[in-house]
């Protein structure tokens, strides 16, 4: 039997500190920043782009610096607007959009296209039948916080494989943004309705995260909330994703699984539970859909930068209740 060999690796654009000038400046600095991280990503290819005047699906990177990105629009499908749309074929071919709209100049709004369908006919920003957004708000939520002082540090992590993105930001001791884009693995249900498998997930608006169903949120859209869903049920409606515990089950009212409420401490000592599952809870096809590999939920005592094991290595970042790959360096949350 040989050796295992290393699948992929996290790479990050860790304790980046955006110096605060303004809160438009903060969130332009942040998402080109976001933009270079992903456009060196295994796999990654421009889709098209505006920075508020020219826009087009046309390949072409129009994003040249954070300065160069325009103003922040409030409608997203009626106002001229910056945005920028990559194909990923980590993902399968999807396509993940970056705008800047919302209702504050903290704000933007991030969504993936399973299908890779985003579309766009002029400035406005591109828009896709199965468009999963970060946020519940269709015209985008917050990236970091509207409080006008203070500098904002981020970090961006993408996998060597290109399936994973990880986004944080910080302001003064507290987090104030975090959103993954993940391809499922070791799915037990693959329908061609969920393909590619993936997943959006974030702390909406600041909202503390908790790992119950209304903490990390937007797995997947139902269509009476959000915009859309790529996960059919066979018929009844949109199927909803949540966050689930337990044993591998088919039926049951929870898939015979118990939804968590708090991150739980293991034997005191700071250990991460296995990693995080992503389950169906639609009548006609309850059921784990698979893992979200790299992704754990940390222990209740632990603190947003705290990092494990407890020496140097600091091979994982604690951010809220959730804990992921790092990088090794010393975390900078202000």
């Amino acid at each position: 039997m040989g050796l295992p060999t290393k699948a992929k690796t996290w790479n990050w654009t860790s304790n980046q500190v955006s110096t605060f000038v303004s809160l438009l400046a903060t969130s332009k600095d942040i998402l080109y920043g976001y933009k270079v991280a992903i456009a060196g990503m295994s796999g990654a290819t421009v889709k098209g782009s505006s920075v508020g005047a020219t826009s087009s699906m046309d390949a072409v990177d129009r994003w040249s610096s954070a300065a160069a990105l325009g103003a922040r629009v409030a409608n997203r499908t009626t106002n001229a607007c910056t945005w920028i749309v990559f194909t990923l074929s980590g993902f399968g071919g999807a396509d993940v959009l970056f705008a800047m709209t919302g209702n504050s100049n903290s704000s933007c709004f991030i969504a993936v296209s399973p299908s890779g369908s985003f579309t766009v006919g002029n400035t406005q920003c591109p828009t896709a039948p199965d468009e999963i957004p970060h946020s519940n708000n269709v015209d985008g939520s917050l990236l970091h916080s509207t409080t006008a002082s203070a500098n904002r540090i981020w970090s961006i992590g993408v996998t060597s494989d290109g399936t994973g993105i990880y986004m944080l930001v910080a302001r003064s001791g507290v987090e104030n943004f975090y959103c993954g884009i993940q391809m499922i693995t070791e799915t037990v249900e693959a329908p061609s309705s969920f393909s590619p498998p993936i997943v959006v997930f974030s702390n909406v608006a600041g909202a503390a995260m908790t790992s119950g169903s209304s903490g990390i949120t937007n797995f997947l859209s139902n269509g009476s909330t959000y915009k859309a869903a790529s996960y059919a049920d066979g018929g009844s409606g949109d199927a909803v994703l949540t966050v689930l515990f337990g044993t591998e089950a088919y039926g049951g009212s929870n898939s015979a699984a118990t939804r968590l409420t708090f991150a739980p401490e293991l034997q005191g000592g700071g250990n991460l539970l296995p990693e995080i599952s992503a389950w169906s809870e639609t009548g006609l096809v309850r059921g784990k859909l698979g893992w979200m590999t790299d992704l754990w939920f940390a222990y209740v005592s632990g603190a947003t930068g705290d990092t494990y094991p407890n020496d140097t290595s600091r091979q994982f970042l604690q951010w809220n209740v959730l804990a992921l790959p790092w990088d090794g360096s010393v975390v900078v949350l202000t």
